[in-house]
């Protein structure tokens, strides 16, 4: 696995099944070569998309709750 492509993955882990941050940390350590799929890089995109869109909404709601006057 070459260091950027573990670079771009990285991002990914918090979003990643189980199995999949397992076999994430086989290819890390060279133990194991990188199979992961476009579509499944493509599908953990959009969630983590999602997850931060989630996060920032709540951020965005917790400001506004913490300044009234705005």
């Amino acid at each position: 696995m070459k260091t950027l492509r573990i670079l771009d993955l990285e991002q990914y882990i918090p979003v990643m099944s189980e199995t999949d941050r397992d076999k994430y940390f086989l290819c890390v350590v060279g133990a194991k070569p990188d199979d992961f799929t476009d579509d499944q890089v493509a599908a953990w995109s959009l969630l983590l998309s999602a997850r931060n869109n989630e996060m920032k909404g709540r951020i965005d709601d917790a400001i506004s709750k913490s300044n009234p006057h705005e």
